[in-house]
């Protein structure tokens, strides 16, 4: 229907059969305008403060001409709007005894020249509406009876046969109530039935179709009554003419149309299972009953591993409406329900119409079936997915540093992720709620789910920096020791407790414990004792949460001190500077100077002739390289000879070379202790 749908916020059900012949009594009172504009043929709405006296043959002007009103239910008065020039024209009410006169807009319209034109074009379309609710028949859900479209057609053959018998006059006043109220075959396709959820064409979310199809279906009702309520009170003329009898039976066929699409939505309403009663979950293997506000379930039987996807199954018991339903306190139901209840009314409409039109034009014809109710008394129940939509979500968490992030895959299917703010390692157990929360339908569903929240275990640990690194006494090692942290799939951890302490040595620590940054790396500053002793050794451990030491741990971190500096000789090959040797020759002095990188030595010493005089001797040897590696010490002279020392006995003021390889020229003797200068 075109023209209606342009007034429809402002129409309210208008009851079949409420005029009668018996003239009420005359009163006075205001009236005022529901329809605030039209054009000729559309049907015009006012509502009186009280009953008004319409009789069969009341009329009202509309401008200098008398129209013929109707009584509408709830004091409401119906006209159909005469051929007048657009713009401004007054509606007088004297006639049923209210003394307004009201201003009302006819809007622009286009004049009809060709009336038969617009009325073979009515019934070409009621042709195709009929052929479009053929589909309905043999829906497996609608099961439309097909009296319905014998009985439209029936009307239809009416308008068809008797509007070549009107007069010039009277056919043009018809078609423009037939260009009003003339339907629209798109209106009437039926969507695919899907079996899952009786009839929806959203597989995702079935209350969410309940809702679209309710609006629908108080539209269709909103506005076929309109045509029913006026198709009635001419059918129920005293002595109607053939232009009322016409006129009937062409708005009876535009009811008929719009009662059987309401029907059909009202029975795919009271089918649908689109109203939650409860939540059911799924975790993996472990099922969470089906109980909409107790929590069931111990801690620990649903585990979530901080940062990983963890897939819930979501599902919920739906049912249908049921009559109990009538009583809902819910805006949506309640509305739909009244409609729904109003059905019953419009099919007693339809019955009396249909007869009239019958008796008036064939005598015998098809018979409209028995009216059903499309509300059952008990509720039919499926279990369904929830849908993949904001309508499910997340309240409650139990400890306030865990996060749940849910994100909807598809309908039934979410994966919710878990973090937590805290850095312990320790199991905690915790509770939250899954919530349905349907706004249209009023309805809050909600789950209480126990479970765990596990954080990611440190698996490993290893030595990022810093190990067997050389330093002065009294000075911190030139780099930090620093391990790296990561899980069982090699990814860093960040925020994990590493443990450090001195093994060996009198060094210190900048810290007993630190935690990885978000590259994994914890560390820690060593310093040297201004007098080291011993091997000077650092520890550092990784816990997981039980306790248990990581893979690697403990990681032991060494260190020497440098050996740079001026260091004097005390002995040689184990024999005192100063005393002969078994090879005849006496060390008097030996002085190694080492600087960055490169050195020197200078050395005085003694030696018996073969006459028994004794000769002194010097010599020098320039060290280009040197290289302190742990407890090694690697050098190349300028001869380009190079050899490799072990230093032991080393303190902040003593040690000892010893030759492990190379040549011995480099430094002339294999063996020397020294005592720092």
């Amino acid at each position: 229907m075109k023209k209606i749908l342009l007034y429809l916020v402002t129409l309210v059900i208008v009851a079949a059969c409420s005029s009668t012949d018996d003239p009420a009594p005359v009163t006075v009172g205001t009236i005022d305008l529901i329809t605030k504009n039209a054009t000729p043929g559309d049907i015009v709405v006012a509502k009186a403060a009280t009953k008004p006296a319409i009789t069969s043959s009341s009329s009202i002007k509309v401008g200098e001409l008398n129209v013929q009103v109707f009584a509408g239910d709830s004091n409401q008065v119906l006209f159909i709007m005469p051929v007048v020039a657009s713009g401004k024209v007054t509606v007088d009410y004297s006639g049923i005894g209210i003394n307004k006169q009201l201003e009302f807009t006819v809007s622009a319209y286009t004049p009809i020249t060709n009336p038969i034109a617009v009325a073979n074009t009515f019934t070409t379309e009621l042709d195709a509406v009929a052929t479009k609710l053929e589909a309905y028949v043999s829906d497996p859900v609608i099961k439309l009876n097909p009296a319905y479209i014998e009985v439209l057609n029936e009307h239809n053959k009416a308008v068809k046969e008797n509007f070549s018998k009107l007069t010039a006059e009277e056919q043009l006043k018809m078609a423009y109530m037939l260009r009003s109220v003339m339907l629209d075959n798109k209106d009437f396709a039926l969507d695919a039935p899907n079996p899952g959820h009786f009839r929806t064409s959203s597989a995702d979310d079935v209350s969410d179709e309940m809702y679209k199809l309710g609006l629908s279906f108080v539209k269709s009702m909103i506005v076929g009554a309109v045509t029913l309520g006026l198709g009635s009170q001419l059918a129920t003329l005293p002595s109607p003419l053939l232009y009322d009898k016409v006129a009937a039976g062409a708005l009876s066929a535009v009811s008929i149309g719009f009662f059987v699409k309401a029907h059909t939505e009202a029975q795919r309403i009271g089918g649908m299972k689109g109203i939650a009663e409860n939540i059911l979950a799924s975790f993996s293997d472990n099922r969470e009953g089906a109980i909409s506000t107790e929590s069931t379930g111990a801690a620990g039987d649903i585990e979530f591993n901080k940062g990983k996807v963890k897939t819930v199954t979501l599902s919920g018991d739906f049912r249908t409406l049921n009559q109990t339903d009538y009583s809902s306190s819910v805006g949506f139901i309640n509305n739909t329900l009244k409609y729904i209840s109003k059905l019953q009314d419009s099919y007693n409409s339809l019955v009396s119409i249909a007869n009239k039109i019958k008796s008036w034009f064939f005598g015998i014809g098809p018979e409209l079936p028995l009216y059903a109710n499309p509300v059952k008394a008990q509720s039919a129940k499926k279990e369904l997915p929830l849908p993949a939509s904001d309508k499910v979500g997340i309240k409650s968490i139990s400890d306030a540093s865990i996060q749940l992030k849910m994100t909807p895959k598809t309908a039934g299917k979410f994966d919710i992720v878990a973090t937590s703010t805290s850095t312990s390692l320790q199991d905690k157990p915790f509770s939250f709620d899954i919530v349905y929360t349907d706004k249209n339908l009023s309805i809050v569903q909600t789950k209480k789910i126990t479970a765990t929240y596990k954080p990611i275990q440190p698996n490993a640990v290893s030595i990022a920096d810093g190990n067997n690194q050389t330093v002065e006494a009294g000075k911190a090692l030139p780099k930090p020791l620093k391990v790296k942290v990561v899980d069982a799939d090699g990814q860093i951890m960040k925020d994990i407790e590493v443990l450090w302490s001195i093994k060996s040595g009198n060094g210190t620590l900048s810290a007993a414990k630190s935690v990885s940054d978000a590259q994994g790396i914890a560390q820690v500053t060593w310093t040297m004792n201004q007098n080291p002793s011993g091997d000077q050794k650092v520890e550092a451990i990784v816990k997981k949460g039980d306790g248990t030491l990581v893979s690697g741990a403990p990681i032991e971190f060494s260190a020497v001190g440098s050996i740079q500096g001026i260091w004097v000789a005390t002995k040689i090959n184990g024999v005192a500077m100063g005393n002969w040797g078994s090879d005849g020759y006496r060390n008097n002095s030996f002085k190694l100077t080492l600087e960055s990188q490169k050195g020197s030595w200078v050395a005085n010493y003694s030696y018996r002739n073969d006459d028994g005089s004794i000769g002194t001797g010097n010599a020098t040897r320039q060290i280009t390289s040197y290289q302190q590696v742990g407890q090694m010490l690697h050098m190349t002279d300028s001869y380009g000879q190079s050899a490799t020392y072990l230093i032991s006995n080393r303190t902040a003021t003593t040690m000892k070379l010893t030759l492990s390889s190379g040549d011995v020229d480099v430094m002339e003797d294999e063996v020397f202790e020294f005592v720092k200068q």
